[in-house]
């Protein structure tokens, strides 16, 4: 139990499902026992002034259950939207509700809260500012493996949304261009995203560096902890933001060697696999104008993509050393959600934890290097930042362009561990 958040369970299904509206109701309703409506997608997008995507056909709601009963009553709501169903089906049908029940995507889904992390986030001095942070000394090699040596002209802005733990107060000093923040953890400053722990600072201004004329959306997701809610995640990506470039510098499950608030115990990073999480990121490629979505592929030097770059539509960015070498914490794999090849595996810098050999991409005070799965998912957002921001550069085709572009020269190369090779402008 420790990956979930106790008490919460997540719904999801297609605007268009009658019964799913029904069983909504009647938990508003109080006829089902012991589950209550914290609140719908609509209701906390809307205290922070933010509404839901059109293009993405589902409606989400948060529940609450008895603690301990969360896998009971998964269950047990689908039993009751087993009947509420049967009542549909004696009625006429609509041609939507019927494609929308017969789609194996769209079906009314129950999930746990699940908990995620911020990959590679730690504690940092507060206040967080970017005047704090200095890019460390391989950071000129780091840009210069991704043919990045100095900024190229990028005359149209980018829209890049980060769910993350937030930006410092000062992030404009360091040209970092902030056109809506929002706070997703604390209600009670919903405006205002203040970075708790750095680590959206960090990824932010890798970004901006390579990406000077990147326009931000900051979606503060994360807790002083590092923890995300899988439904603050959800809200983050649901919202309509219009993003070209989505980065995801966040896993499923705890971080490495952080105690779960449930056992107390120290643990790697879970697997979880979220089907309301994939199926929102499916409906994402729907739209007229799909961002790319970037992933950490986790620092827990396991043989397998974390959760969601593990996602076959999602890009899922490994960390490689200056040397082009796969880095000692970073996961690895080369297959997808459903066991496939998972075509849109990349690697790109991100530093090293090797005794004797540390690199890091930033620093910041306290002795704090910034290296890991997240910083190369950072250049990665960046560098496809900068591709769309330059003249005649269309989204269509260019995933294809980097695929065939990307360096297999890399220090034991194979698919497995390095997916299609270093990305590269």
């Amino acid at each position: 139990m420790c990956e979930i958040v106790p008490s919460r369970l997540i719904i999801s299904f297609p605007r268009v499902d009658l019964a799913g509206r029904s069983v909504i109701n009647d938990i508003r309703e109080n006829k089902i026992e012991h589950v209550s409506l914290v609140e719908s997608m609509e209701q906390k997008l809307a205290k922070l002034e933010l509404k839901p995507d059109p293009d993405i056909p589902l409606e989400f709601h948060l529940v609450e259950v008895p603690p301990g009963d969360e896998n009971w009553k998964t269950t047990y709501l689908q039993f009751f939207y087993k009947h509420a169903l049967l009542r549909e089906l004696a009625d006429p049908l609509s041609e939507e509700f019927h494609r929308a029940i017969a789609s194996s995507n769209l079906h009314f889904t129950v999930a746990p809260n699940y908990q995620m992390s911020l990959a590679g986030a730690a504690g940092a001095p507060a206040p967080v500012s970017v005047k704090s942070f200095q890019f460390g000394p391989l950071y000129p090699h780091f840009r210069n493996m991704i043919g990045l040596r100095v900024p190229v002209a990028q005359p149209k802005p980018v829209k890049v949304l980060v769910l993350d733990s937030g930006i410092a107060p000062d992030a404009n000093t360091a040209h970092i261009t902030v056109s809506s923040q929002r706070n997703l953890v604390d209600p009670k400053n919903p405006q205002l995203a203040i970075d708790d722990v750095g680590h959206g600072t960090a990824i932010c201004m890798v970004i901006a560096d390579l990406a000077p004329h990147a326009e931000f959306a900051i979606f503060k997701v994360g807790d002083a902890k590092g923890r995300v809610s899988e439904w603050d995640a959800l809200a983050g990506l649901v919202a309509k933001t219009d993003a070209d470039v989505v980065n995801l510098s966040l896993q499923f499950g705890l971080a490495d060697q952080q105690p779960c608030n449930v056992c107390g115990r120290g643990r790697e990073s879970m697997a979880s696999r979220s089907a309301v999480f994939e199926n929102t990121v499916d409906q994402l490629q729907n739209r007229p104008q799909t961002p790319f979505i970037v992933a950490a592929a986790g620092n827990s030097s396991l043989a397998e993509l974390a959760y969601p770059a593990r996602f076959g539509n999602v890009l899922a960015i490994g960390s490689v050393t200056s040397q082009k070498q796969l880095s000692r914490f970073s996961n690895y794999g080369d297959r997808d959600h459903v066991g496939g090849q998972h075509a849109n595996h990349f690697v790109l810098p991100g530093g090293d934890s090797a005794p004797g050999h540390l690199e890091d991409v930033l620093t910041s005070p306290g002795g704090k290097g910034w290296r890991g799965t997240s910083l190369s998912t950072a250049f990665a957002s960046g560098l496809i930042a900068q591709k769309l921001g330059q003249a005649g550069v269309q989204k269509a085709g260019l995933l294809n362009k980097l695929q065939q572009g990307a360096d297999k020269a890399l220090q034991g190369y194979s698919a497995t561990k390095y997916g299609n090779g270093l990305m590269r402008n």
